[in-house]
C-alpha cells in the first residue's frame, strides 16, 4: 500500500467516523484472500469512500457514468 492510499485511507476513516453514524453488517462473509466484487447501488457521493471504510484491503474502483 503506498502512502497516499494508506494516508487517505485512514484520514477518511476518521472522518467517517466523526460525520457518519454507519455499521458493517456481515463483514465475515466477506473472503480475506483473494479478489473480491463489492457491486453497489449507492445513493450519493459519499457511498463509495464508506464501503472503502468498510474494507480492510486496498481497493479499486470501476464506474460507469
Amino acid at each position: 500500500m503506498n502512502f497516499y492510499y494508506w494516508l487517505g485511507y485512514h484520514l477518511s476513516r476518521v472522518l467517517a467516523q466523526l460525520f457518519f453514524r454507519f455499521r458493517i453488517i456481515n463483514r465475515e462473509r466477506v473472503i480475506q484472500t483473494g479478489p473480491v466484487i463489492l457491486a453497489m447501488n449507492h445513493q450519493s457521493f459519499f457511498d463509495p469512500p464508506l464501503a472503502g471504510n468498510a474494507c480492510d484491503r486496498p481497493i479499486f474502483f470501476l464506474a460507469k457514468k
